[in-house]
């Protein structure tokens, strides 16, 4: 395959399309290795690396991974691998040294999702739909070898989250709509459930992590107001206290094993930032300047190092340690851009705007770096719909911006990230408005003196090809070109064929 010469003028696609970096990291519970996913080999395998510093090394090498979790004592990797990407998951265990490798549950035809570590640590629980195609039943696998067993006849949409860190009880998330989580604890040794939330109005109620003591449980929750914030809940009493109530959404969190220090991300117009407070002195801590982006975030068990996951517009994934005891920072995992200058990659900001109702409209805006006349524009519509526009990295829109092609990755109406009102403005028969919010955006990019109004393309996959199907067929010559991929067509039969897995 011939690649462009790094540092051409004219930038070839492929050297967007071949950077790479690493996702999901993880420490080990004593925080001295690094776990974490990478696509360099050209599927996602397992690789680790001494949370010091030091060569990588890989550890698993079928047909691809998806997700990994280090067993509490360390031990084990627990991680998913179906055949070829078709999405049924069989669950397996290996060593860190890469020598012993078992199979704890194997693939089938069924839809299976990951769960937790339960019984101390002696079994992982996960959910299958074996049963009937539909609904998601608990079981539990013991690592040591042995038949898993049924722990809770289930239903569609609820599956095990988190597990208490005696692994006694497991905080469980049903889906309600299309953003809406209800919450329950299931008794591992009676394999009952519990409900916690489940409000007569649909909201998120994501768990994220549990204190020490088993009982209180850190909750991301938007139930009764517009933005998600950090709760800890009384499991025993339902009683819940306010942790952190940003004026943005909370989007995730994390706790040192010993409950002193904590971490949380707060989504701030597509970019996560991250912040850690000492339980124990109530003071924040000051965290080294991470490159913008979108963070996963994880404490290693037994020890107060925090492991970021950072993905942006400038980076395809790097990985960086914190520890909150000294506040010393290292790249343990760097990124590899294939040959393209990283001055070369833009970084976006928000623009927002009014729809023609007063609809709030945002956006984050992609300005290639030199520019001498008005530049022609790419609208970018995200799918889901209950998605939006976040700084992460997007080969596609950076190749775009190299070759003086602004891009407006656009969130119209029924959009995450700006509020739960926002994201039910397209519910039910208010779906066809959003398309009258694109060509809302075509008028403001018309408005801006940088940008080309009269070569606007349009475009992108799942949902947003389904817009771009839907504004192109609506409003024909607004846009000098339209890219759906994997757009729906035909959502009679779409659904159809959804229902039946």
């Amino acid at each position: 395959m011939a690649v462009g010469l790094a540092g051409a003028a004219e930038p070839d696609a492929t050297r967007y399309l071949l950077a790479q970096g690493a996702r999901d990291a993880q420490l080990s519970p004593d925080g001295t290795q690094l776990l974490y996913t990478s696509t360099i080999t050209g599927k996602p395998q397992l690789w680790i690396v001494d949370a010091a510093g030091g060569a990588p090394r890989q550890l698993t090498f079928g047909l691809g991974v998806a997700g990994a979790d280090w067993s509490p004592d360390g031990a084990r990797i627990v991680y998913g691998a179906d055949r070829g990407g078709n999405e049924r998951f069989g669950f397996y265990a290996i060593t860190p040294d890469g020598r012993n490798e078992t199979e704890l549950v194997p693939q089938s035809s069924a839809f299976t999702a990951s769960g937790d570590f339960v019984s101390g640590g002696r079994a992982f629980a996960y959910a299958t739909a074996a049963r009937d195609g539909r609904s998601f039943d608990t079981w539990v696998a013991p690592l040591a070898g042995g038949l898993p067993r049924e722990l809770l006849r289930g239903r569609m949409g609820l599956y095990p989250a988190l597990a208490n860190p005696g692994g006694t009880a497991i905080a469980m998330v049903e889906a309600r709509g299309e953003d809406g989580r209800d919450l329950s604890l299931l008794d591992v040794a009676t394999g009952r459930e519990r409900v916690l939330r489940k409000p007569a109005e649909a909201a998120l109620n994501a768990p994220v992590a549990w204190a020490p003591d088993g009982r209180h449980l850190y909750v991301d929750s938007n139930e009764g107001r517009e933005f998600s914030r950090l709760e800890l809940l009384d499991t025993a009493t339902g009683h819940s206290t306010v942790v952190e109530a940003p004026p943005h959404d909370v989007v995730g969190a994390t706790l040192s094993g010993d409950g002193r220090f904590l971490a949380w991300k707060v989504d701030e117009g597509g970019f996560e930032r991250v912040y850690v407070r000492d339980l124990q002195t109530g003071r924040p801590l000051r965290l080294p300047s991470l490159p913008p982006g979108l963070t996963t975030i994880a404490f290693a068990r037994r020890a107060p190092v925090l492991a970021a996951t950072v993905v942006g517009p400038a980076t395809p994934g790097e990985v960086w340690t914190i520890d909150c005891r000294t506040g010393q920072a290292r790249r343990v995992v760097a990124a590899n851009l294939a040959g393209v200058a990283p001055a070369e990659l833009s970084q976006p900001h928000l623009v927002q705007f009014a729809a023609r109702n007063g609809v709030p409209l945002s956006g984050l805006l992609y300005l290639p770096s030199a520019r001498r006349d008005r530049v022609p524009v790419f609208l970018r519509l995200h799918g889901g719909p209950s998605s939006h526009a976040r700084a992460d990295w997007k080969p596609n829109v950076q190749y775009l911006v190299a070759r003086g092609i602004a891009v407006l990755d656009f969130n119209y109406r029924g959009s995450t990230g700006a509020g739960k009102a926002l994201a039910h403005l397209n519910d039910r028969r208010l779906r066809p408005n959003e398309i009258g919010d694109l060509i809302d955006a075509v008028a403001w990019i018309r408005r801006q003196p940088a940008l080309d109004g009269a070569r606007i393309a349009v475009g992108d996959a799942s949902y947003g090809g389904y817009l771009t199907n839907a504004v192109v067929g609506r409003h024909p010559g607004v846009f000098v070109a339209a890219v759906s991929e994997v757009g729906v067509a035909d959502w009679p039969r779409n659904l159809r064929n959804v229902s039946r897995g």
